[in-house]
């Protein structure tokens, strides 16, 4: 590898992360204004369709933003022998933009769980109207939350004046939304509320039946095809190789994994926020054993689809990393064994993605028993 190739590659996906976490925040005013107004009646449900689909690409561009990150750290580990001074900052200031990427990706999730907490709640009938109005002023809240984080984060482009251990402004993160507090009690019939709270096993059912397999068994399905055609490869045939389509493949595949997964994980906030919204209409008793479980199993659900997500951020550093870098260098006969070794690292990540997905299944499935035991029982003790 030529002593200086790498570094035109670190450059550019430290400035594309950068210009990708701008286009966030562009897309995420976007979607605040659509929420300017109340949600009320059939235009309120083109408002939720069309805020939905600029969060899911919000969750999408930060996700390539990310690896793009997590490709800068690659360069810095593999090819950064050197004390540039200037690299040196830019690495650590890659590092702390992929964490607050990373938070601002989580507070999108959580504004999709809002959302889809806002639509549940509008298809009920007999829900009253500021319990829906207090889920839209959550969700913007949390695109707020997103969008200060990713005004942090621009800052490292420049200047180390955000680097871990400099604190800076920031809005309170929010939790639950007003729709749960007791002052809401007896607004609406019993009946209407335990309608929506039944609803909400089925959707936890959904999430255990799917865990994103399908997507991720593709991704690495398509890692491996692509590992395969590198591996084969010989100097005198690696012209004849479709290598943009082998690189977009692997991409591509590993962009619907992640789409299926950061769904999946929008549907269980979706679920907690609106079980706990029911639960003070219902008489249910959060502090009980029952509650506790459930919101336990919530919380696995949580955690394992963010490894799954972390494995697939880092699967996705490694095929730019082998692709855009390696491949595109290849200055030295090892370069070919490079980038396979490359791939079969992905490829491993994928698999580490497909095994935390499988845990986020049972994780759903527990979550699933516990809802419908709670619902019909009668309380959560």
């Amino acid at each position: 590898m030529a002593p200086v190739a790498w570094k035109p590659l670190f450059w550019e996906r430290f400035g594309d992360a950068f210009a990708l976490a701008g286009a966030v925040r562009d897309v995420l005013a976007t979607a605040s204004g659509y929420l300017s107004s109340p949600l009320r009646g059939s235009p309120a449900v083109v408002v939720i369709t069309r805020c939905g689909e600029k969060l899911a690409e919000a969750t999408k561009v930060l996700a390539v933003g990310i690896s793009a990150l997590g490709t800068v750290e690659l360069l810095a580990l593999r090819c950064m022998l050197t004390g540039d001074a200037a690299e040196v900052r830019a690495r650590l200031r890659a590092r702390a933009a992929r964490a607050m990427a990373t938070d601002a990706y989580n507070m999108v999730s959580s504004a999709q769980g809002h959302l889809g907490a806002a639509g549940r709640l509008l298809d009920t009938t007999g829900i009253p109207d500021h319990a829906v109005d207090s889920e839209r002023l959550a969700l913007l809240a949390a695109i707020e939350a997103a969008t200060q984080m990713l005004d942090e984060l621009q800052v490292l482009r420049t200047s180390d004046a955000a680097l871990p251990g400099v604190s800076l402004p920031r809005a309170d993160t929010p939790t639950r939304s007003a729709a749960e507090e007791s002052s809401l009690v007896g607004a609406s019939s019993d009946a209407t509320w335990r309608v929506l709270a039944g609803s909400v096993p089925g959707v936890l059912l959904q999430v255990a039946l799917s865990g994103a397999l399908q997507e991720i068994e593709a991704a690495q399905a398509a890692l491996l095809a692509s590992g395969d055609a590198i591996g084969n490869a010989s100097k005198a045939a690696a012209a004849e190789v479709d290598w943009f389509g082998c690189y977009s493949s692997a991409c591509r595949a590993l962009e619907t994994a992640h789409g299926a997964l950061c769904r999946l994980l929008a549907l269980n906030n979706e679920c907690g926020i609106v079980f706990t919204c029911c639960a003070p209409h219902l008489g249910l008793d959060r502090g009980g054993k029952g509650w506790r479980s459930w919101e336990a199993s919530l919380a696995d659900v949580e955690l394992h689809g963010r490894a799954a997500l972390d494995r697939l951020w880092s699967a996705s550093a490694l095929v730019d990393f082998s692709f855009a870098g390696v491949l595109a260098w290849q200055s030295q006969s090892c370069s070919w064994q490079e980038a396979r070794g490359l791939m079969d690292h992905a490829l491993a990540d994928a698999g580490e993605a497909r095994d935390a997905s499988d845990n986020l299944r049972h994780a759903a499935g527990r979550a699933f028993l516990h809802a419908w035991m709670i619902l019909n029982s009668g309380s959560s003790t």
